[in-house]
């Protein structure tokens, strides 16, 4: 009884973050992409900066979490051209080419909300669009307690560094749409079906005419913000 009785104490104390909360996954905005100089720049990419400071700056007080999701290869990385693969030399570790967006990043970091950059495409031989492809560990915290939030932690290829998605509800955006962010959006409902997934559209912009990340949002009855 007094087990119960403490239990039923540790339930009620649990911290629960409201509802509303929301978790912002940034895919990719890089220089590479995002930049009319960068080696696979996306047509549009640099318009995905303002529009994504726009959103963060009118929903800050409901945005708990921002996740930036980068490509970082090596030189040897076999999406590359050289090496066999259908990609240019691009995102490249430790260069200018795979800098998130200065603008964007800069601007985030002033609002003061908590940041954290997922590093992706590390390993030579295995194409990594999702940003969550494959995971190291999953698991909720606290399984025997129902928490409002449902804090999922994600570990990258190396399961050297991972993450946790403090929220249900996700909204995402970045580049490219028909890959790198069609491809994290599938991530997310492999794992947890939970997810209130919704793409801001205006943050997003794809190689392809958006047919493919639109396909999937109607598919899966997504959200749009």
């Amino acid at each position: 009884m007094q087990n119960n009785k403490k239990n039923q104490k540790v339930q009620k104390n649990q911290k629960k973050a409201p509802k509303e909360m929301q978790s912002v996954i940034i895919v990719d905005v890089q220089y590479d992409f995002a930049n009319p100089s960068g080696a696979l720049y996306v047509n549009g990419g640099e318009k995905t900066v303002p529009a994504i400071i726009n959103y963060v700056e009118k929903n800050k007080d409901k945005i708990n979490q921002i996740i930036f999701t980068r490509d970082w290869h090596t030189k040897k990385d076999e999406s590359f051209e050289k090496n066999g693969g259908k990609w240019p030399v691009h995102c490249v570790q430790n260069t200018e080419g795979a800098e998130i967006d200065k603008t964007l990043y800069d601007a985030l970091v002033q609002m003061r909300i908590p940041i954290t950059i997922v590093n992706k495409g590390t390993v030579a031989d295995h194409e990594e669009y999702g940003a969550f492809e494959h995971c190291g560990t999953f698991h909720h915290l606290h399984p025997n307690i129902e928490p409002v939030v449902t804090n999922c932690y994600f570990a990258n290829c190396e399961s050297s560094s991972g993450t946790r998605i403090l929220n249900n509800n996700v909204v995402i955006c970045g580049i490219a749409g028909d890959y790198c962010v069609k491809e994290t959006i599938k991530n997310l409902m492999k794992h947890w079906r939970k997810f209130n997934i919704s793409v801001l559209m205006d943050g997003v912009v794809s190689i392809d005419d958006g047919t493919a990340l639109n396909e999937l949002i109607k598919e899966k009855q997504l959200k749009t913000v």
